[in-house]
């Protein structure tokens, strides 16, 4: 029932950036929003914070990143860098973490 919920709620989130030509990508509540150029990208985060605030919502200071892609960020659990692709950091040590308590438990 939460996915749902989750989804319906920040449905105006979705709209709003489905009408601005930039790239807009949400699942469950991590969003990318990807961006030619500064200004394109302050205008965005403008609005994403205008929506923010209307929803009563805030963004998690240690999960937000404002940045070029060259300089690499996390999303949905993988790390981006412009070049290449692979596991995030978090993944690789939650996976561990999992697997060792598995283990132990057995």
């Amino acid at each position: 029932m939460s996915p749902i919920l989750g989804a319906l709620y920040l449905k105006c989130l979705d709209d709003a950036f489905d009408k601005v030509d930039i790239f807009y990508l949400r699942y469950m509540d991590d969003i990318l929003i990807l961006t030619k150029t500064r200004w394109q990208n302050r205008r965005a985060i403008k609005r994403l914070n205008q929506i923010f605030n209307e929803l009563k919502i805030s963004k998690h200071p240690d999960k937000t990143y404002i940045g070029k892609i060259k300089s690499e960020f996390d999303f949905l659990g993988y790390r981006f860098n412009g070049t290449a692709l692979r596991l995030a950091r978090n993944t690789i040590s939650n996976t561990k973490r999992v697997c060792v308590g598995f283990m132990s438990s057995r």
